[in-house]
C-alpha cells in the first residue's frame, strides 16, 4: 500500500530556497520539491534571487488540521522576515499518494552529460551502449539529479581532479542527498569514497543508487554525524547550505589530507565572500570560484605537509 503524504503548496523567493528545508525539517517535513513560478510580467525579464519558486513540502500522514498549516506559515513568515506583508505565499494544502509523488518528478529529470560521464534516471535507456562512465540516479524523496545548478558545479570539479595522471585516492562527501557526486567519484575511479547525511531518507536513497551503479565496494554511506567521521580524504565535497558550510568549516579542513582539495557549493553569489572568509584562518589556498546560473562552488587547495 502507498504511504500517504500532506503537501503543502507555497511560493517562496530563490534565495530562501536552500533554507525552506531546514526551517521546516522540526515540523517532520520529509522532502522539498521547487519548480520555478513565473507571473506574465516576469516572462522577458532575467531571472533573479527575489524571483518567486513553487515549493512542495511534504509531511507523513493524509490527516492534516490547521494546526499543522498555521505552524508551516509561521515558519515561512519568519524564513521571509520583514517583506512577508508584501509577499503572497498562496499555500495550500493537498493530500497526496507516494507513487504520485515518485512518478512526478521524473518529468523534469532528463539525461546530461558533464565530461566523460553521463548522468541519468534508470528508465532512460536511449544512447546507453555510448557512455561507459554512466551514473544511474532515481533520487526519490532526496537532492540530487545533476540537473541542480549547484549538483552541475560539483560534478564539474570532480571531472576536473580526476585526471588519470593525478587520480585522488580518498574523497568525503558531506551531505550525499541521493549520493550523486559519491557515485560519480566512484565511476571516475576514487578507490574509497565516504558519503554521509543526517537525514535517514537520503542515506536509504543513496544506498539504493549505490547498488543500482554497482559501487558499493568503493562507496561507504554513513549517517554519522561529520566531527565522528575517522580519517583524512585528499577530496573533501560539500554540496550544501553556505551556512553549513560556514558552520562546519573546522570539521571541513580537518578531515581534508596534505595537499588536498576542499569543494563548497550551495552558495549564492552574494553568499561568496562570506563563506570564503570563514576559511581564511586556515592554511588553505585563496579559492577558485565556479559559478552556474545564480550558484557558486568555491574549491580550495591545502598545503602538502
Amino acid at each position: 500500500m502507498d504511504k500517504k503524504w500532506l503537501a503543502f503548496e507555497f511560493n517562496l523567493p530563490n534565495r530562501l530556497l536552500d533554507d525552506v528545508g531546514g526551517v521546516l525539517q522540526d515540523l517532520d517535513c520529509q522532502g522539498v520539491v521547487t519548480a520555478p513560478w513565473i507571473s506574465e510580467d516576469q516572462l522577458l525579464q532575467e531571472p533573479s534571487a527575489d524571483d518567486a519558486q513553487r515549493v512542495t513540502a511534504y509531511f507523513p500522514g493524509l490527516k492534516g488540521d490547521d494546526t499543522l498549516r498555521d505552524k508551516v506559515l509561521d515558519r515561512l513568515v519568519l524564513l521571509v522576515g520583514v517583506e512577508s506583508d508584501d509577499f503572497s505565499f498562496d499555500l495550500q494544502q493537498v493530500p497526496v499518494d507516494e507513487s504520485d509523488w515518485t512518478e512526478g518528478w521524473k518529468q523534469y529529470f532528463s539525461p546530461m552529460r558533464i565530461g566523460p560521464l553521463l548522468v541519468r534516471p534508470s528508465w532512460w535507456e536511449d544512447q546507453v551502449e555510448q557512455a561507459p562512465l554512466q551514473v544511474v540516479i532515481d533520487p526519490g524523496m532526496a537532492f540530487g539529479t545533476g540537473s541542480h545548478a549547484t549538483t552541475r558545479l560539483c560534478l564539474q570539479a570532480l571531472v576536473g581532479l580526476c585526471k588519470p595522471s593525478a587520480l585522488p585516492c580518498s574523497l568525503l562527501d558531506v551531505g550525499t542527498g541521493s549520493g550523486i557526486l559519491a557515485i560519480a567519484a566512484a565511476r571516475l575511479g576514487i578507490r574509497r569514497v565516504v558519503a554521509c547525511d543526517n537525514d535517514p531518507v537520503a542515506c536509504e536513497t543513496a544506498a539504493d543508487n549505490v547498488l543500482e551503479n554497482d559501487v558499493a565496494e568503493r562507496v561507504e554511506l554513513t549517517g554519522l554525524p561529520l566531527g565522528e567521521i575517522v580519517g583524512r580524504f585528499e577530496v573533501v565535497l560539500a554540496n550544501i547550505l553556505a551556512e553549513t558550510n560556514i558552520a562546519l568549516a573546522p570539521e571541513l579542513v580537518r578531515h581534508l589530507a596534505p595537499g588536498g582539495t576542499l569543494v563548497l557549493s550551495g552558495i549564492l553569489h552574494e553568499q561568496e565572500a562570506d563563506v570564503a572568509a570563514a576559511f581564511v584562518e586556515y592554511p588553505l589556498s585563496v579559492p577558485a570560484v565556479f559559478r552556474d546560473e545564480e550558484w557558486s562552488a568555491l574549491v580550495f587547495h591545502g598545503p602538502d605537509k
